[in-house]
Formats: C-alpha cells, structure tokens, sequence
C-alpha cells in the first residue's frame, strides 16, 4: 500500500472516531440537560404542592377550623424532604393558630420551634412579639437578634429598624 493511500486510509477513521465520539458526547449532554430539566420541573412541582398545604392551613384557621389546621401542619411536619424555610412557615402558621385559640404558651413553644427550624428575621420577630409581657428581657433579645437578620438591602429596611428599635425602647432595653 502507498503512502498516499495509507494516511487517507488512517484520516478517514479519525475523521469517524471524532464523528463519534461527538455523538456520543452530544447524547451524554441531551441526556444531561434532560434530567436538569426533570429535577427543576419536580422542585416546581414540589414547592407548589407545599404552597398549597400552606395555603390549606391558612384556610383552615381562618375558617375556625384552627383543629383542623394544626392536624394538617402536623401531618405536613412529617415529611423530612421539606427544608428549613417551609418546616419555619409551617411553625409559623401553628403558632399563629395557638395564639388566636389564646394558648400563649403553645404559641410561644412554635415560635421556638420556627426560630430552631429556620432563623431569620420573621421567625425571631414573631417570637420577640409572642413574649412581650411574658419576659421582656427575652423579647428585647429577639427583637435585636430579628434586627441581626434583617436583610440590608430590604426596601423597608428602615421602616422596620426603626418600628424594632421603638420596641425594644418601650419595653426598657436600649437598641
């Protein structure tokens, strides 16, 4: 076999491994971009179901149903995929039902458990307003944890500063 003929020869495989491997390579990316799209259609998914067990609880109470709602938030506790954020607005809304049945310390026990679930301002604000008149000095502790955890770049980052900071002022602690 002539030279000429050989390096056709050996260019034409490597022009067909490379087609090749291309393919495969395209399939292991279709395949890829596939799957990320299933896994962001569940977590859509997902978070609208949860939406819609938070929209229930909230319907449920604000229906007189507060029994009924706090059996709903239980039996939703009990899925261990949920995260923190939506274990802290679930114990947010039983606290709420605990606190319009006038069960403050079942209220306050919620709040804790959303605060231990998820801290953010929300969670500390709502238990710094639960124990006002139950323990100032643990209400002054909260409101300034709250403030900790204000996000800075909120629109209403001053108004809320401000309204804590007269809080903690009536109650007899010092922003």
């Amino acid at each position: 076999m002539d030279r000429r003929r050989l390096l056709a020869i050996i260019s034409v495989v490597i022009v067909l491994v490379l087609a090749l491997s291309g393919g495969i390579a395209a399939q292991f990316y279709i395949r890829y971009l596939n799957q990320q799209s299933d896994q962001k259609q569940k977590q859509a998914d997902k978070a609208a179901a949860f939406s819609k067990v938070v929209s229930n609880t909230q319907e449920l109470a604000d229906a007189g149903k507060v029994d009924e709602s706090n059996k709903a938030i239980q039996n939703a506790l009990k899925d261990t995929s949920l995260d923190k954020a939506q274990r802290g607005q679930l114990l947010l809304q039983q606290a709420t039902n605990y606190s319009e049945q006038g069960d403050q310390t079942g209220a306050i026990d919620s709040y804790q458990q959303a605060v231990n679930a998820d801290e953010t301002y929300e969670t500390y604000k709502a238990l710094a307003d639960a124990m006002v008149g139950v323990d100032n000095q643990k209400a002054i502790q909260y409101y300034k944890r709250a403030l900790e955890l204000l996000p800075k770049d909120g629109q209403l980052n001053d108004a809320y500063t401000r309204t804590i900071n007269q809080d903690i002022t009536i109650l007899g602690g010092q922003p």
